[in-house]
């Protein structure tokens, strides 16, 4: 018969030096990689915050350029220098048809407290008085984000109308450009023809 002792018998498993060197290992391996993740997470939620702030910033550049296209002062009592009734660096007002109905309809856009908003009221027959922002029912954030904005510039043709535009040249106006900076570094711009 044959016996084994402990002398002769195999050993099995590790020693507690060899198990507290492969923890130790497993430990930083696992802080790297996760260090190397944490990165990967934050680089992907800020791309994705700005491919938001872009894709808002196409939804406000169609809107102001549908606004703009559509804006006439036709049978508009009350607005006797065209469809924009207010032109500053920071605001335009507009008298446009609706895209829906075609009915007449009031448009502020306005960049304030780091938005862009869009605010708007069907034609009220007349300019209400005073024209702010409680002449309004509809208000809309159209771009979130604004860190710094050059804001409107108004246009004739290639030249730039000094602005707050006088009650006078804003007849004049043809064209709309809003330029601005977003959160991240994204700079935006889009130009907009009246009446077109």
């Amino acid at each position: 018969m044959f016996t084994c002792t402990s002398e002769d018998a195999p050993e099995h498993g590790f020693t507690l030096m060899e198990a507290l060197v492969g923890l130790v290992v497993a430990v930083v391996l696992v802080v790297a990689v996760s260090g190397v993740w944490v990165g990967l997470e934050r680089r992907g939620a800020t791309w994705n915050d700005r491919v938001v702030l872009m894709l808002q910033s196409r939804v406000a550049e169609a809107r102001l350029e549908r606004d703009l296209r559509l804006a006439t002062a036709e049978g508009c009592a009350g607005v006797g220098s065209g469809p924009i009734v207010a032109a500053t660096p920071t605001e335009i007002i507009l008298v446009s048809r609706c895209a829906t109905n075609g009915d007449m309809e009031l448009v502020e856009w306005e960049l304030t407290g780091g938005s862009l908003m869009r605010r708007r009221i069907p034609w009220p027959g007349q300019l209400p008085r005073p024209l702010n922002h409680a002449a309004f029912t509809d208000h809309k954030t159209m771009l979130d984000g604004v860190v710094a904005a050059p804001g409107f510039r108004y246009l004739c043709g290639t030249q730039e109308l000094p602005s707050p535009v006088t009650a006078e040249d804003r007849a004049l106006i043809d064209t709309v450009e809003v330029r601005s900076r977003l959160t991240g570094g994204v700079e935006v711009g889009w130009w907009a023809e009246v009446g077109r």
